[in-house]
């Protein structure tokens, strides 16, 4: 393919930088090259999930950080996007004037 023959590929570690040939790899390092990036994506992928699957177990994700429980009546302060139970939000805003 694009006029290389197997025959005329050089190892990447041994070619000379003053060679007029082109520089090319074997296949076999760009399949370890190729495999190493795809353990390492894979590996991170199994990680990030495993992370999300624990937040989804313990509830992290969708909970008021007033009243520390899941929405109830979710409410979303447009001047800052918090996002409260509306009972806790209107607590706090009659107490304090400010977003909690």
């Amino acid at each position: 393919m694009f006029g290389y023959f197997e025959s005329s590929k050089q190892d990447c570690s041994s070619a000379a930088a003053s060679s007029t040939t082109p520089r090319t790899c074997k296949n076999s390092e760009i399949d370890k090259i190729t495999e190493d990036s795809t353990t390492t994506t894979l590996e991170a992928l199994k990680a990030r999930i495993r992370e999300l699957e624990k937040q989804i177990l313990r509830g992290d994700r969708y909970k008021c950080l007033i009243c520390m429980d899941s929405y109830t009546m979710p409410l979303t302060f447009i001047q800052c996007w918090h996002v409260h139970c509306e009972e806790c939000w209107l607590w706090t805003l009659g107490n304090k004037k400010l977003c909690p």
